[in-house]
């Protein structure tokens, strides 16, 4: 899981980002809201955001606008960090999108409560399945500009692991891999997981037949190549939330 936080006080800072270290989040430390806009704009996301509100250059109220018009970003909870006399500027930056806030000093057990309640309340994410990674990297650009999150895996196996780990709400999964096949994690998520659609794809038209023939019948089969347009219509017609 990856965590950023938006903090111009040092101390607090650190206090912050070592709780969430603690609990095995990987950690994006950014001392503004100017830098964090900079670093989205790259085209990085994260899973949480935990933000100052009063800090130079632009303010965690600039940065909540900024977040919430980007439909790629709008869904990422974002939890304000604030000193215990400023509720006036945390009603206002609920009212802006922000999911929670907690007061400084930073308390590690209030913290983490609040930031797996903020994970809870999320959109399961789209477990992108392909032994390929320019075509992973290609589907996460594909969905994530659509405001969809993304889990990838380059293999049953791990794809399995990720069931177990992550909240999904969609498997999208190549058909021919290494060891083990689409059909094979078809099989095994449907067995454990039978509410979540799986979609498999295909370079190999002859495999749509295979599909048809299999004891286990995914939500959908879409060829190799796609159109962009086709992915995102398959998927909100299925009702995946974003």
């Amino acid at each position: 899981m990856k965590a950023m936080i938006i903090e111009d006080d040092p101390v607090s800072m650190k206090v912050a980002s070592a709780i969430l270290g603690k609990n095995d989040f990987e950690v994006y430390e950014m001392t503004s809201a100017t830098k964090a806009i900079d670093f989205f704009k790259s085209g990085m996301v994260v899973d949480v955001i935990l933000s100052d509100l009063m800090m130079p250059e632009a303010s965690g109220f600039t940065f909540l606008q900024y977040i919430k018009s980007e439909k790629r970003l709008a869904s990422i909870p974002v939890i304000l960090c604030t000193a215990l006399s400023d509720m006036e500027s945390v009603v206002k930056g609920r009212r802006l999108g922000a999911v929670d806030y907690i007061v400084k000093p930073v308390d590690s057990e209030i913290l983490m409560n609040k930031i797996h309640k903020a994970l809870e309340h999320r959109p399961g994410a789209v477990l992108v399945v392909d032994d390929e990674p320019m075509f992973r990297e290609l589907l996460r650009q594909i969905l994530e500009r659509e405001g969809y999150r993304v889990v990838e895996s380059e293999s049953v196996d791990i794809a399995l692991q990720k069931l177990e780990s992550e909240k999904i709400s969609l498997i999208l999964s190549d058909v021919k891999m290494p060891q083990k096949s689409g059909f094979e994690l078809l099989k095994s998520s449907k067995e454990k997981y039978p509410d979540i659609p799986c979609l498999l794809m295909s370079g190999y038209r002859s495999l749509a037949g295979e599909v048809h023939e299999s004891t286990e019948k995914p939500d959908g089969f879409i060829s190799k190549p796609f159109k962009n347009i086709e992915i995102i219509h398959r998927i909100k017609s299925m009702g995946v939330s974003n």
